[in-house]
């Protein structure tokens, strides 16, 4: 395995494991649900717009 396909590959184990940090929360109110992402972590706040 040469180094970027090493590196490519790290870098999609790391998206994934971030993206498992991310929830969605379901918020009711009114008559419509509303889903909303939210980041555990301050620092996937830039993440969310991308994954989503």
């Amino acid at each position: 395995m040469n180094i970027r396909r090493a590196n490519k590959s790290f870098r999609r184990t790391v998206n994934n494991l971030r993206a498992g940090w991310l929830r969605t929360i379901e918020a009711f109110s009114g008559e419509k649900p509303k889903v909303k992402q939210l980041a555990l972590f301050s620092d996937y706040r830039d993440e969310l717009s991308i994954i989503t």
